[in-house]
């Protein structure tokens, strides 16, 4: 069976579908599976063993061909995408996005069945199937597994934890790179998002990175190349010099992390590392990382959960404290050593 899923968004998106990916890999007989994706989370997904083939849509591309009228570099990234989608024909379809830009690969692709959200907000008549709607309350990991529930009519009671693929290459090229680095007892700091909503305050990361070298870690600053601004106190600051699968290959090694509601955050949880997350503006409940030792922090300030990119006050943020996070960081510790 041809199985063709399309998820395309941002790199915490795209790593809330693993566990459906896990779970799709793992039924007998396992299906054959196709996966568009775009260009940031590309790399993310490239070499996974449990893709069968992984489709590049370049959206962004896309989008600025269409936003400066440059209709003949619209209509050939179209129709690139659409050789490719045709390539073989689908017995079903899974629109993991439920967007216009989904839309759009459905109907360029061939498939017998397609399924998505009943809330999916574009393009909803191109889908045959909905899954049914489930509360606000349901985290967007079990929300996407529904797909996989519905159409195959498999019984998971929970979402499994799923962890991105980390090539050898990525591995190695790190070593060779920061080799020197590796030797310390690492902690990521992910403070940048493309929501400053979302971001903590400069001088409590400054505070916790002090705080952090005197219990004996090495504070590595990764993310956004706009977290480059930060001169923490003891830390080494690696933002917007690292690929992705380097990321995926630092986060491996790493003994915490501590982060925003951002791409690499939800990286480090997936890959089993010790998580602290800082929720704010978006709700953790649904939006939360997804993996086995993970602790969220999110004070409910009447405002939140307001989903807004920018605000003058962010109350929600300001409230978490250093203290608080070292606090999460202890019983993250604590629980490493009972696990261990």
């Amino acid at each position: 069976m041809r199985v063709l899923v399309i998820k395309i968004g941002s790199i915490g998106d795209v790593v809330h579908s693993l566990p459906t990916l896990e779970v799709l890999s793992r039924l007998s007989p396992k299906p054959e599976i196709h996966w568009v994706v775009g260009e940031l989370a590309f790399p993310l997904l490239n070499g996974d063993p449990r893709i069968d083939r992984l489709i590049l849509f370049r959206k962004d591309k896309v989008k600025r061909h269409l936003r400066s009228l440059k209709l003949a570099s619209f209509i050939r990234e179209v129709r690139e995408l659409s050789v490719s989608l045709r390539e073989v024909e689908f017995e079903l379809l899974i629109d993991l996005q439920g967007d216009l830009k989904s839309a759009l690969v459905s109907m360029l692709s061939r498939s017998e069945e397609r399924i998505s959200f009943c809330d999916a907000s574009e393009g909803n008549p191109l889908f045959l199937k909905k899954v049914p709607c489930r509360r606000e309350s349901v985290h967007v990991v079990e929300r996407y597994l529904d797909t996989v529930r519905v159409s195959f009519r498999v019984k998971v009671d929970k979402a499994p934890f799923a962890k991105p693929f980390v090539s050898e290459e990525a591995k190695n090229r790190l070593s060779e790179r920061f080799g020197w680095l590796l030797k310390e007892r690492i902690v990521s700091l992910i403070p940048s998002s493309t929501w400053s909503s979302r971001m903590w305050l400069d001088e409590r990361w400054e505070g916790l990175s002090l705080r952090l070298v005197d219990m004996g870690f090495k504070p590595v600053i990764i993310g956004g190349a706009d977290a480059k601004r930060l001169n923490l106190p003891g830390a080494v600051n690696l933002a917007g010099e690292l690929s992705l699968d380097e990321t995926c290959a630092l986060l491996e090694r790493c003994s915490l992390s501590v982060g925003v509601d951002t791409g690499p955050t939800h990286l480090s949880a997936s890959l089993g590392i010790p998580t602290v997350a800082l929720f704010g503006p978006t709700p953790s409940w649904r939006n939360s990382p997804w993996g086995p030792r993970v602790k969220v922090i999110h004070h409910l300030v009447d405002c939140a959960p307001c989903r807004r990119r920018n605000c003058p006050k962010k109350e929600c943020m300001r409230l978490i404290s250093e203290e608080e996070v070292l606090k999460v960081i202890d019983e993250l510790s604590s629980l490493a050593v009972q696990e261990g």
